[in-house]
C-alpha cells in the first residue's frame, strides 16, 4: 500500500506517509514570491501587543520570557505587501514600547509552491554548505540555541531521506524542513528577535533573492561557503548585504 505525494509524484509507503500532510495549506494565485512573518516580542505581561487584526495575529509562545507573544501575519504576503504592512506594525509596537529580549526570534516562511522538489533539494544542500557563514550573521545567543540547531552535515541524495532520518522529529533546525513537508514552505528560524523594520525587511530580501537565484543556477552556487558572497553573485541589493 502506498500514496503518491503531489509535490514530487513519488510513492511513499503508508507508515511513512502518515508522518506528515501532503497538501498545500493556501491556494496560490500568483507566481510572485510569497512570505510569512513571525515576530517574537516582549511587552507588558498583562497586555498583549495591539496590532491591526486584519493583518496580524497575536498568540502566546511558551519559549518566551514573561510578557512574550508571537505576532504572525494572517495570510501569505507578497514581498511588497510584507514591507508595507511592516511599516505600520513596527510603528505600533514602538508606540506601545513593545521590544524584544534574548528569548525572542524572528522567523520567515518562504512559499515553495513555484519550486520543484529538486529545486528545494538543491537549496537545502546549498544551505548546509553556507550555514557556518549564515550563523556568523546573527547574534551569539542564536548560534548556540536549541531552537536554531545546525543542519546535519551529511546530506543524502534525496531530501525526503534526509528529512526522515534527521529532522522529522524536530522542527528546531535553523532551516525548518518540516514546514516544507507539511505546508510547502521553508522556514528560516535563525534571526534574533527584532522590531526594526529595516532588519526584518532585509532578511526577507536576502532569503527570497537566494531562493530564487540559487534554485535557478544551482551549479554556480553549489560549492559556495560564504552566504554573503552568494548574495553578491545573486545581485542582492547592497543595502541588504
Amino acid at each position: 500500500n502506498y500514496v503518491i505525494r503531489p509535490l514530487d509524484k513519488k510513492r511513499y509507503c503508508i507508515p511513512c506517509a502518515g508522518q506528515f500532510f501532503f497538501y498545500k495549506r493556501f491556494e496560490v494565485k500568483s507566481k510572485r514570491q510569497l512570505v510569512g512573518i513571525e515576530l517574537e516580542v516582549i511587552g507588558d505581561r498583562y497586555n498583549s501587543p495591539k496590532v491591526n487584526t486584519e493583518d496580524w495575529l497575536v498568540k502566546g509562545d511558551g519559549s518566551l520570557s514573561r510578557g512574550g507573544a508571537e505576532i504572525c501575519c494572517n495570510r501569505p504576503l507578497t514581498i511588497k505587501e510584507a514591507k508595507s504592512k511592516l511599516i505600520d506594525l513596527t510603528q505600533r509596537l514602538e508606540e506601545q514600547k513593545i521590544t524584544k529580549d534574548d528569548s525572542c526570534g524572528y522567523h520567515i516562511h518562504l512559499d515553495c509552491s513555484n519550486y520543484s522538489y529538486k529545486d528545494i533539494e538543491n537549496f537545502t544542500k546549498y544551505c548546509v554548505g553556507v550555514q557556518q557563514s549564515v550563523f556568523s550573521l546573527v547574534q551569539e545567543i542564536r548560534r548556540y540555541n536549541s531552537y536554531t540547531k545546525r543542519l546535519p552535515a551529511v546530506l543524502f541524495d534525496e531530501l525526503y531521506t534526509y528529512y526522515r532520518d534527521f529532522v522529522n522529529s524536530n522542527k528546531y533546525y535553523w532551516l525548518n524542513l518540516k514546514a516544507y513537508f507539511m505546508y510547502n514552505t521553508l522556514e528560516i528560524r535563525l534571526h534574533q528577535g527584532t522590531v526594526n523594520k529595516e532588519e526584518i525587511q532585509n532578511w526577507i530580501d536576502l532569503w527570497s533573492y537566494l531562493l530564487k537565484v540559487v534554485t535557478r543556477r544551482y551549479e554556480k552556487f553549489k560549492n559556495d561557503g560564504d552566504v554573503l558572497e552568494s548574495a553578491r553573485k545573486a545581485h542582492v541589493p547592497h543595502s541588504v548585504i
